[in-house]
């Protein structure tokens, strides 16, 4: 398991965009719902992206991470969320978010 955690670790790009944002799946919601969303955030496929920047990340740092949240610690590196977020926001044409 450690080594999965930190094969996973060398392939983050430390962007800090899973600590930024959040999506929001929008499969299956009203539509008044998946507006609603819209106006919050940037409609990407069924998926929304909203900036809302941890209250624990300090100096792009976080300052739990060995206490971090489940959902933190199943973040998948370099899986379809995270993907997503670095081509949305532009990281993977080497804009810094």
């Amino acid at each position: 398991m450690a080594d999965i955690v930190e094969a996973n670790q060398e392939k983050c790009s430390k962007c800090g965009l899973c600590c930024k944002t959040i999506l929001i799946g929008l499969k299956g919601l009203d539509p008044e719902d998946v507006k609603y969303w819209g106006t919050l955030g940037h409609i990407v496929g069924d998926m929304c992206i909203v900036g809302l920047r941890c209250k624990q990340l300090k100096l792009d740092r976080c300052e739990v991470y060995e206490e971090r949240p489940l959902k933190c610690r199943n973040f998948e590196v370099d899986g379809k969320a995270c993907k997503l977020l670095r081509h949305v926001s532009g990281y993977d044409e080497g804009v810094q978010p």
